[in-house]
């Protein structure tokens, strides 16, 4: 997913993946974490979120097959961070960070 493609598309995509579909909310939390933080490894989310291993593993697969996250593997484990995929549309992600906190207060 990057900005080559058609950005209807691509904003189609997102708002689908991190508002529209269960489980949006929950990865759009990851992805700020790994945004504020730099890379996280899959423990860390899950203790940061409040949520099951397995459920932050879920989801991580899921931003990593749309190309949203990488892993990173290092000496110390399995390490995920923003791919350029994700820094290059942080924009629109954040645009439906805010649009999914307005949601809430309402």
């Amino acid at each position: 997913m990057y900005r080559s493609r058609d950005y209807k598309d691509v904003r189609r995509l997102l708002v689908w993946l991190l508002y529209a579909s269960r489980g949006g909310e929950t990865r759009l939390k990851i992805l700020t974490l790994l945004k504020q933080n730099g890379q996280l490894n899959a423990s860390q989310l899950a203790k940061a979120l409040k949520v099951n291993y397995r459920t932050v593993t879920y989801h991580l697969d899921i931003l990593e097959a749309h190309n949203l996250i990488e892993r990173v593997q290092t000496s110390h484990g399995v390490y995920y961070r923003l791919s350029s995929a994700g820094l290059t549309n942080w924009d629109l992600i954040s645009k439906l960070l805010k649009y999914s906190k307005d949601n809430k207060k309402n």
